[in-house]
């Protein structure tokens, strides 16, 4: 879920598969636990691609079949933390502001 082009092709692969997209749920999720000057940027890094930017890869691929079909549902998990944030999850916080926006 970190890579755009495999986020997109397995939507793909899904509308190959069953004929349609109906719907997408979006709920990878990973976390990393550190205060904001120790968070190393490769956790942040993997934290948003994983978090949020797959979310808008799946979505992306996904509309245009949900279009041609007449319809469908997008389901975006978030939790908690995209209403309030908590220590040391500086990421993870923010990539689920992000689903929630």
């Amino acid at each position: 879920m970190s890579k755009p082009a495999e986020c997109r092709a397995l939507v793909a692969k899904a509308a190959e598969s069953f004929g349609s997209v109906d719907i997408l749920v979006n709920n990878a999720g990973i976390q990393h636990v550190a205060p904001v000057e120790e968070f190393p940027i490769e956790k942040w890094d993997a934290i948003i691609a994983i978090n949020l930017s797959s979310a808008f890869h799946t979505i992306a691929a996904a509309i245009p079949l949900m279009r041609e079909a007449g319809g469908g549902r997008i389901v975006n998990i978030a939790s908690a933390h995209g209403l309030v944030a908590s220590p040391f999850k500086s990421a993870y916080v923010a990539a689920k502001h992000g689903i929630i926006g």
